[in-house]
């Protein structure tokens, strides 16, 4: 076997190891989004659930007020026909006094039984009015139940269509989350040519090569920067390179390369705050391979 044949496959090893680096990064990063769409999910599925309870109490609560009704309605009726039964006892029992006292005066001797009889009626009468009376009160006690029972049916529609609007903002935000994830990933991919996970590490190159920093822009909480040196400079994806500024001599990060144009390059910003924050198109600010 050939030096350059075992070149050719110690390559091939390398580049395959760090192919599949990249790819497991990239993966654990497409499952992290994975994981919040199911959170939202199962928080949207969770309010949906809470909804449904509330509309089966709801649905329950408002057949006990229609059976509440029905019971009433019955009750009214039957007061009512105690009440006509009673006035009809009444007018029937006027009408046996007026004959009694039309007879008054040619049967004297049945006058005490008429008296008795008169008497008896009217404590009839009185006995009547107080059961009318006594029924009265219980048709307006059941007015008064059949009121609260309306207001207790208004809160419970009222907190029904609360859960409804909290459930559908629930599915709105779940939809906008998703549409702006995939919207910021395509806009990554559109300017940079690559997802945020493909940069490889290379080492170093021997001659040191340095540059300025063009352009600083930040997609989905993450740092990145256009650079003025690029493949004519022997600048590759992977390679690293030191933020410095060189009027205060501050270290302010580390770039690492994940676009290469021939005269320009486009890396990613490592590095602790506020010192990151920096790094921008200014006099001073330069890349450098070495330190």
């Amino acid at each position: 076997m050939s030096a350059l044949t075992k070149i050719f496959i110690v390559l091939l090893v390398v580049c395959s190891l760090l192919s599949s680096a990249a790819i497991v990064v990239f993966v654990n990063r497409q499952e992290e989004f994975r994981k919040l769409a199911d959170a939202k999910e199962a928080l949207l599925a969770s309010e949906k659930l809470a909804a449904a309870n509330a509309r089966q109490d709801f649905t329950k609560e408002q057949q006990k007020t229609s059976e509440l009704i029905k019971t009433i309605n019955s009750n009214e009726a039957q007061a009512q026909d105690k009440l006509n039964a009673a006035d009809q006892k009444s007018k029937e029992q006027a009408l046996e006094i007026a004959k009694l006292g039309t007879d008054i005066a040619t049967v004297k001797v049945d006058n005490a039984n008429l008296v008795k009889t008169v008497e008896i009626t009217d404590q009839s009468n009185k006995d009547y009015q107080a059961e009318t009376n006594k029924l009265r009160q219980e048709v307006v006690s059941l007015a008064d139940k059949n009121k609260d029972l309306n207001v207790a049916f208004t809160e419970l529609k009222s907190q029904n269509d609360a859960l409804e609007n909290n459930s559908r903002r629930l599915q709105e935000t779940l939809v906008a989350t998703t549409a702006e994830r995939d919207r910021a990933l395509e806009a990554y991919k559109a300017r940079f040519g690559a997802s945020p996970e493909a940069a490889v590490t290379v080492a170093a190159p021997p001659v040191e090569i340095r540059g300025v920093v063009k352009s600083v822009e930040t997609v989905e909480n993450q740092k990145f920067a256009t650079i003025s040196v690029g493949s004519s400079d022997n600048v590759a994806k992977g390679m690293k390179f030191n933020v410095i500024n060189t009027a205060s001599g501050d270290f302010l990060g580390i770039l690492t390369v994940i676009s290469v144009q021939p005269t320009e390059a486009v890396g990613k910003i490592e590095g602790p705050e506020p010192k990151v924050s920096q790094i921008k198109p200014a006099p001073g600010v330069e890349v450098r391979t070495q330190l």
